[in-house]
């Protein structure tokens, strides 16, 4: 550990640090036991369908819990956590699943599931399902015939890696041949008829490139959520069309067979109706770059990159030999040697006193004090810590500075939607419910805000 700062440097104080940060967007009201650091965390959830919490008369459950966790940044590091960041990620991620339930009942009374982009961006997210649930449906079906099965069989009987690869290869040549064929059969059977004639200079969005039953293709479809530049050329336009015309086809033959999405499809729309109200709320609170341009005026930490000091540290138990270390040190001895051989830190002592780079801000302050006085190279008064009897030297320095509006807009901007944000999340509060079901067990009634 680096004795020079306040605290222990270790993965579960780290991992639990992020986490938090994770957090500040907005401000809702969480039980302490689901995220005090140093409290004794609550049990996890028994059953998937336990009940954690209730916004706005729906439900969140453990189940829904468990999944955003495993799809988080930190789902595979979780088992790696002690209890206490376990819990702690648990009542960020649960903060988020509330925060989504509220954007996502306001944006349904505000009936932007009727958008027209909304309805667009929904249909081609089921024909994508779709597609891909008809063409695994296909691939499961394409095995070789027991001919060829026993041909590779006594060509390989010796070579059980070959032989796994030689029916691989069979199987992928026998799924391609008949995904051939069944595009084909669709394409029969939904009496598609393609116009490539019509690709040519002066098409329009609206112009019909491909027509069947209750199947459309327009040149508009093909270019959408392309930046084109130039208008793309007939070689291009054929391949995405006929690339399109696959999908459609394949989505048709889902239907037909009445393959499943439904639930799919309303996870997508819970997800999609949250990121389109935060979208239009943005859009409101920063009409112009002006606005950002005020806020960054108001609050310049949000650009301010704190002074760094490469240090070099020796640290010993008592006062008496630190002023004689240091004795030898201002007489020419290294304190870096020095610091191999009698520093009681032992990252400082593996180091040979190299601590690297420090923040202002991250050290005890009587150090942060004494360095902020030293010229690079000078060795300070023996500095007394917690931690022992510190002398450090500055090897070399970064002076702290304010990064200018241009260079860090993104960060402003952030900044602000999340300062938004919190307070727009703390009027939904109000308008939707929450009752915290897992108090119960834990604090017994007990709220606080983060």
């Amino acid at each position: 550990m680096k004795t020079v700062c306040k605290r222990k440097l270790c993965n579960n104080r780290q991992i639990f640090r992020l986490i938090v940060r994770m957090a500040v967007s907005a401000c809702l009201v969480l039980p302490v036991a689901v995220r005090a650091e140093k409290s004794s965390p609550p049990p996890g959830p028994k059953h998937d369908s336990e009940v954690l919490v209730e916004v706005g008369g729906t439900t969140i459950t453990a189940g829904d819990l468990k999944k955003t966790l495993a799809s988080s940044p930190f789902g595979v590091q979780f088992n790696t956590m002690n209890d206490n960041a376990q819990a702690a990620l648990r009542g960020v991620i649960l903060k988020r699943l509330v925060t989504s339930r509220l954007l996502y009942l306001e944006a349904k009374k505000r009936k932007l599931a009727e958008n027209p982009a909304i309805k667009k961006d929904l249909e081609r997210f089921r024909k994508s399902l779709l597609y891909r649930r008809f063409m695994d449906r296909l691939r499961r079906n394409a095995l070789p015939d027991p001919a060829t099965v026993d041909r590779l069989k006594r060509r390989y009987k010796d070579n059980p890696d070959a032989l796994a690869a030689a029916r691989a290869a069979a199987r992928a040549r026998k799924y391609r041949a008949l995904r051939v064929l069944t595009i084909q059969n669709l394409r029969d059977r939904f009496k598609v008829r393609t116009f490539e004639e019509r690709i040519k200079p002066g098409m329009t969005p609206d112009t019909i490139l491909l027509q069947g039953r209750n199947i459309g293709i327009t040149y508009g479809d093909l270019i959408r959520g392309y930046n084109l530049a130039t208008p793309p050329d007939a070689d291009w336009i054929k391949e995405r069309l006929y690339q399109q015309a696959e999908v459609e086809l394949a989505a048709a033959g889902a239907r037909e067979l009445k393959l499943d999405v439904s639930t799919r499809i309303r996870n997508y729309r819970n997800e999609r109706l949250p990121a389109l109200l935060r979208t239009r709320l943005a859009k409101k609170w920063i009409p112009d770059q002006q606005v950002l341009r005020d806020y960054y005026k108001a609050h310049p930490e949000i650009g301010t990159v704190a002074t760094r000091w490469h240090i070099g540290q020796v640290v010993v138990a008592t006062r008496a030999e630190a002023e004689r270390l240091r004795k030898a040190i201002v007489k020419g001895g290294s304190l870096f040697r020095i610091a191999g051989r009698y520093s009681i830190d032992p990252y400082g002592k593996a180091k040979n006193g190299d601590m690297g780079w420090l923040r202002a801000g991250s050290a005890f302050p009587d150090i942060e004090k004494a360095i902020a006085r030293l010229k690079n190279g000078e060795v300070s008064p023996v500095i007394k810590t917690p931690r022992g009897y510190h002398i450090v030297t500055v090897i070399d320095r970064r002076q702290g500075r304010r990064m200018p509006f241009d260079a860090i807009a993104d960060k402003v901007r952030q900044a602000y939607l999340d300062f938004k944000m919190t307070g727009y999340l703390n009027e939904l509060q109000k308008k939707y419910k929450i009752v915290w079901k897992l108090l119960a067990k834990t604090d017994k009634g007990s709220n606080e805000k983060i």
